[in-house]
């Protein structure tokens, strides 16, 4: 599930996750196949920290920590482990504070989304 527009882009909604996720969960069922919760994980991170960024100034392309956030929540998805204590920083480019936070966003949209245990 891919992560909604911020500001400045024109087509931004307040509410566009919910859309996002709507759609992703219908495909994703009709299909059978696994959806990431990558957007709800932006959406998360926004409304917790609202002071992080994770988009570039386009309003649409994820910036390091956007990138990070959605590797955590894939690997969270794919392994059904917990992201949190993961070692990898981007060769030290993320903080080990927004790593830790980023981790534990990306685990919880993880156990909300698929609604199963994480180890």
């Amino acid at each position: 599930m891919t992560h909604a527009f911020v500001e400045p882009i024109k087509d931004f909604e307040v509410n566009q996750i919910s859309i996002i996720q709507d759609i992703y969960t219908k495909v994703g069922e009709e299909n059978n196949v696994l959806v990431i919760p990558v957007g709800l994980a932006f959406d998360i991170a926004y409304k917790e920290l609202p002071d992080i960024k994770l988009h570039h100034d386009d309003g649409t392309h994820p910036n390091l920590k956007g990138t990070y956030l959605a590797a955590c929540t894939v690997f969270a998805s794919v392994y059904g482990e917990s992201p949190i204590g993961l070692k990898y920083d981007y060769y030290g480019a993320i903080n080990k504070e927004d790593k830790k936070l980023l981790q534990e966003i990306a685990h919880k949209a993880t156990l909300k989304y698929l609604k199963r245990t994480i180890n």
